[in-house]
C-alpha cells in the first residue's frame, strides 16, 4: 500500500456533502495529496453505501483502469428521494500500487418525484403587480423606470407569512424544502434559516424553477414552533433586463414549502405550505432589484415571527395550482454575502446629495 498518496477534497456535483440534489448520476471527483512528484493516478474504486458501516452497498466500481479523477458518473442502483448516500475513494499509483481510503463524503438527495411534494402553492392576499408599461430602451437607455418617488404606487411591498405548529418529540432529522415565485427568506423561531440570499435565483421560471434544501434539526424546539418566510419580487414579477420591464412570469408573489420531520422514535410528521398560514404586510414598504429598497421601521412587526405574537389582523392566504413538474433542485453554490463593505465617510456634495 503507498502510504504517501492521501485521496482528498471528495466532491459530488463539484459540491462538498451537499444536501437536497436531485441529480440521478451525480458525477464524483476527489483529488491526491502526495509526499513524492510525479505521482499518476492509474486505476480507482469508488464504493457508495446508505450506511457509514458500509453493510449496504448501492454501488462498487471495482477496481476501474482509469486515470480520471473527475466527473465520475454514479452507476449504481437507482437513487432515492431523500436518502444520504456515503462514498469513499481508493486509487493506484503509476506503480500499481494502493492508497488508502478516503475520509468519508456523502450527498443527499432531494424530492424526486412531483407526488414527493404534497404541498400547496399559497399566495398571500395582494395586490396584482402592475405591469411597466412600454417603453423605448433605445431613447430610454439608463433610465430606469418607475422612479421611486414620481410612481410610488407602482411598487409591490414584500409579503410576511408565518405558521405556528408542534413538534411535540425529539428531533432526529429535519428538512425543508422551499421556493417561491419571487425571492423569499425563511426562518425559524425568529432566526434565519440558512445564508442563502435570493433564493431561488434567476431561472427560466416557466421552463424550471430551483428548489432549496435546508437543514433544521438543531433549530427546532421540542413544542411549539413558528415558520416565518419574507417574499419579495425578485425576477419573477420585478423589474428585471435593460428596459426594465415586470411581470415577466406573473403578478403575485407565491411560496412552496415542506418541512419534514423524522424523530427519533422513528415516526414522521410533515408541515407543509397550505390555508394554514397567514399573511400580512410590513416594514419592506417594496423590495425591488433594480429600484431598491425602502424600509419603514414604523411598519415593524416586531416579533412577526416568534411565539405569541398576536396574528389576528394577519389575513388568510389562498392556493393556487401551479404544480410542480417544473421544479428541480438548486444546482451549484448558491449567492451568499462572502465580504461586507463598511463606509468610511459620509458626505455632502455642492448640490446637497448624501453620498456614503
Amino acid at each position: 500500500m503507498s502510504a504517501n498518496i492521501l485521496v482528498n477534497d471528495l466532491r459530488c456535483e463539484s459540491l462538498q456533502n451537499p444536501i437536497g440534489i436531485d441529480t440521478k448520476q451525480p458525477q464524483l471527483s476527489w483529488k491526491l495529496i502526495a509526499k513524492r512528484h510525479g505521482v499518476l493516478q492509474s486505476a480507482y474504486q469508488v464504493q457508495v453505501s446508505k450506511t457509514i458501516t458500509w453493510d449496504e452497498f448501492v454501488w462498487d466500481s471495482g477496481k476501474v483502469l482509469s486515470d480520471n479523477s473527475i466527473a465520475v458518473k454514479y452507476v449504481g442502483q437507482a437513487l432515492e428521494s431523500r436518502q444520504r448516500y456515503f462514498w469513499r475513494v481508493r486509487i493506484w499509483d503509476e506503480n500499481d500500487s494502493p492508497s488508502g481510503w478516503s475520509m468519508v463524503a456523502f450527498w443527499e438527495m432531494g424530492l424526486l418525484n412531483p407526488n414527493d411534494w404534497a404541498a400547496h402553492w399559497i399566495e398571500p392576499e395582494q395586490d396584482a403587480a402592475k405591469p411597466e408599461p412600454p417603453i423605448n430602451m433605445f431613447q430610454n437607455l439608463g433610465t430606469i423606470s418607475p422612479q421611486p418617488d414620481a410612481d410610488y404606487a407602482r411598487l409591490n411591498p414584500a409579503q410576511y407569512l408565518r405558521k405556528e405548529f408542534s413538534a411535540q418529540k425529539t428531533v432526529a432529522k429535519a428538512r425543508i424544502y422551499a421556493t417561491a415565485h419571487g425571492i423569499y427568506q425563511l426562518s425559524l423561531n425568529g432566526a434565519r434559516i440558512g445564508d442563502i440570499e435570493l433564493a431561488p435565483e434567476i431561472t427560466a421560471y416557466d421552463s424550471y424553477l430551483q428548489y432549496q434544501t435546508y437543514d433544521v434539526t438543531k433549530m427546532l424546539a421540542t413544542g411549539k414552533n413558528v415558520l416565518g418566510a419574507i417574499l419579495g419580487d425578485g425576477w419573477y414579477r420585478g423589474r428585471i433586463g435593460l428596459p426594465g420591464d415586470s411581470c415577466q412570469y406573473g403578478d403575485k408573489l407565491a411560496l412552496l414549502l415542506k418541512l419534514e420531520i423524522e424523530y427519533e422514535d422513528g415516526s414522521r410528521e410533515t408541515i407543509i405550505s397550505d390555508e394554514s398560514f397567514k399573511s400580512s404586510t410590513g416594514a419592506l414598504v417594496y423590495a425591488d432589484l433594480f429600484i431598491g429598497e425602502r424600509y419603514d421601521a414604523t411598519l415593524e412587526n416586531t416579533g412577526w415571527d416568534r411565539l405569541g405574537f398576536e396574528d389576528s389582523a394577519w389575513k388568510n392566504v389562498n392556493t393556487a395550482n401551479f404544480g410542480y413538474n417544473n421544479l428541480v433542485a438548486q444546482y451549484g453554490e448558491p449567492l451568499r454575502i462572502v465580504q461586507e463593505i463598511k463606509p468610511v465617510a459620509i458626505i455632502k456634495t455642492p448640490n446637497g446629495e448624501t453620498v456614503v
